[in-house]
């Protein structure tokens, strides 16, 4: 059976300000889905941070002029009272409204697989998941519970070469050096490794490989101690962080040449100044 291609559909960006966003979703249709709360926060969130991005996806009205698709977007502009601009399609068939939203949900590797032409040498779920472990370093208090495009973009223009290394050297989990190994290679580890790599691209290089080995290392070495806060942490939760802030702790130490002979848990909160001292060393500043 051939394509049926539908001339009729039109395509246009409108900057849609919040008393259009209102407008347009009284025209909702009675059996659109019930609006997710988490999704409109999530979008004003973007909004409100300035970090929304105009994609293909934006705004549906069929041949009758009902609003088939967009309503968490439109719902996130009229509370957010900012102007967004839009892809707004007009004159689509009646019959498409079934189709919409049916597939499986994409990921943000299968987005930027596609849109930033990930994957070929590097795992894309692998690249996102470090980088979005760097943007949680530097935005430990962020709120939004979905990671999107414009958090992927805010890291890559600071740490895509350092992402590129974590990546190639260091690839995903797998199964090599069992459990600890797992964690080294984990997002919260490498994210920091990421970052730490950005100011000491040598030093940090001869850091992992050390930890990463496990060889020839005493009791105080820096990468002897992450080692074993690694081996007995739990990697879960809130304790992601904390696998970040110890592997900071530890290459700075590196660094630094001082020993190092246990990493402490309780140190490892932003609110500690010592701790924060860590962090704008390797060029973090939280709060």
């Amino acid at each position: 059976m051939t394509a049926r291609p539908n001339t009729r559909m039109r395509q246009t960006i409108v900057n849609v300000t919040p008393a259009l966003a209102r407008e347009w979703l009284g025209a909702n249709v009675s059996n659109n889905r019930t609006i997710r709360r988490t999704d409109v926060e999530h979008y004003k969130e973007l909004i409100k941070q300035d970090r929304f991005l105009t994609t293909p996806e934006g705004v549906q009205f069929n041949v009758n002029g009902h609003l088939i698709d967009g309503q968490h977007r439109l719902t996130a502009i009229a509370e957010s009272n900012k102007t967004v601009p839009l892809v707004v399609w007009t004159d689509v068939p009646e019959e498409v409204m079934e189709f919409l939203n049916r597939g499986r949900v994409r990921t943000l590797a299968d987005v930027l697989t596609v849109t930033d032409g990930l994957g070929t040498n590097i795992p894309a779920r692998y690249l996102v998941s470090r980088a979005m472990a760097v943007y949680e370093i530097h935005h430990p208090d962020d709120v939004m519970r979905k990671r999107d495009v414009p958090q992927y973009e805010w890291v890559k223009q600071r740490y895509l070469d350092n992402l590129v290394w974590a990546c190639k050297v260091y690839p995903g989990s797998g199964s090599t050096g069992g459990t600890l190994g797992r964690k080294i290679r984990s997002a919260p580890v490498m994210g920091a490794l990421v970052i730490a790599h950005a100011k000491y691209a040598e030093e940090v290089e001869t850091f992992t490989r050390r930890l990463v080995s496990g060889l020839e290392l005493t009791e105080t070495d820096p990468a002897y101690a992450l080692r074993k806060y690694l081996d007995g942490a739990d990697l879960g939760g809130l304790g992601r962080m904390e696998f970040s802030y110890a592997t900071l702790k530890a290459v700075h130490s590196a660094i630094l040449k001082r020993r190092l002979s246990i990493i402490k848990g309780h140190y490892l909160k932003t609110s500690s100044p010592e701790f924060k001292q860590v962090l704008e060393f390797f060029g973090v500043r939280v709060g």
